[in-house]
């Protein structure tokens, strides 16, 4: 489901940079992939107990941060 929400929250920051001429904003680009993987995981499992705060701030939220240098890595070689 990570693969997912971070394909599509690039995607959709793509059309936003091709037509809308936005420059992307990577802190919130991984807001949105960390709020969209915790709405869908809640989707799916209404037990799911976190939320983005709580990913963000656990200790695992480390893990997630890191991910996000590698989102913005990802995406300006995608923009380059």
């Amino acid at each position: 489901m990570l693969f997912f929400a971070i394909v599509w929250s690039l995607w959709l920051i793509r059309n936003d940079l091709i037509f809308k001429q936005r420059e992307p904003d990577y802190d919130t680009l991984f807001l949105f992939i960390l709020t969209r993987l915790c709405v869908w995981f809640r989707a799916l499992c209404l037990d799911f107990p976190y939320n983005a705060l709580d990913m963000l701030i656990s200790a695992d939220g480390l893990i997630l941060r890191m991910l996000g240098l590698l989102l913005r890595g990802l995406l300006l070689l995608l923009m380059s």
